[in-house]
């Protein structure tokens, strides 16, 4: 390997680690079956994902000989009723390769997800589907809609009944509809011509 490879293995090696991936022993035990896959990653807690990651191949050879590991591996969890699914990353560091190599890459992905790291993006735009998403916790997704109408008309002085109303709003629906009763009562008395 290329110093530019081991770079992009250690690369992937550390996205893979921060995102809560944990490497796999060589000797992988599914079920009753034993497998030597060399560089596996087993998905954080509460996922089934397992990740292979392997050169990508240059010859037809290589091609044929990561086919036949990939669906030994992808029988063995059949053959364990296992839930995973398997990605495979194939490290490149060239700009090219040919027709035959895609053509290899497309059987590939009859069996697997296949994600490039190569030169073309950078290691965590390549492995993104790997990539544990933070989404906000619900308390901060929960819009206030009552403290944001508070807000925009803090200070008006045409808002002094809905002022009210919010105010009201506060102790709940119940209080609420006491005081748009009372608005209403107020609009139809005797004396509310008066003001």
């Amino acid at each position: 390997m290329t110093e530019n490879v081991i770079s992009r293995v250690q690369q992937v090696h550390a996205l893979l680690e921060e995102n809560g991936y944990t490497r796999l022993p060589q000797r992988l035990g599914i079920g009753e079956i034993t497998l030597e896959v060399d560089d596996a990653w087993s998905g954080p807690t509460g996922t089934l994902d397992l990740a292979v990651v392997a050169a990508r191949p240059r010859t037809r050879g290589k091609s044929s000989q990561l086919y036949w590991d990939v669906q030994r591996l992808v029988r063995a969890l059949e053959s364990a009723n296992s839930q995973r699914t398997i990605t495979v990353i194939l490290i490149d560091v060239a700009e090219t390769i040919g027709p035959d190599m895609r053509r290899s890459e497309a059987e590939l992905q009859t069996l697997a997800r296949v994600l490039i790291a190569d030169s073309d993006l950078p290691v965590d735009r390549a492995l993104a589907p790997l990539i544990q998403l933070e989404l906000p916790s619900v308390e901060e997704r929960e819009l206030d809609g009552v403290g944001m109408v508070e807000d925009t008309i803090r200070g008006v002085r045409r808002a002094v009944e809905l002022t009210a109303l919010l105010t009201a709003a506060k102790d709940g629906s119940r209080a609420v509809e006491a005081k748009y009763m009372a608005w209403i009562e107020q609009a139809f008395s005797p004396t509310s011509g008066a003001n």
